[in-house]
């Protein structure tokens, strides 16, 4: 699976809106866009990849959805 769809499927199950990930990871809304329509793809050791990780993972655990880790979603 490609990163945009994993990062598609992530914000889907947290009900999370490209807003609001972007508000609170501090990448813009128009990188995270890109990136969910496979227009642009980040190298998976990136500080960005790192960022989104960690903040998916802390609204994960605001949502109590337990079943979502950073080391998963790095994985």
């Amino acid at each position: 699976m490609k990163f945009g769809e994993l990062l598609d499927q992530y914000m889907k199950t947290l009900h999370c809106t490209g807003k609001e990930l972007s508000d609170r990871s501090g990448i813009s809304s128009s990188i995270i866009s890109r990136y969910r329509n496979g227009e642009r793809e980040p190298q998976m050791d990136s500080e960005i990849v790192i960022t989104l990780a960690h903040t998916l993972t802390e609204i994960a655990a605001e949502k109590n959805i337990e079943t979502m880790s950073e080391e998963t979603i790095l994985s």
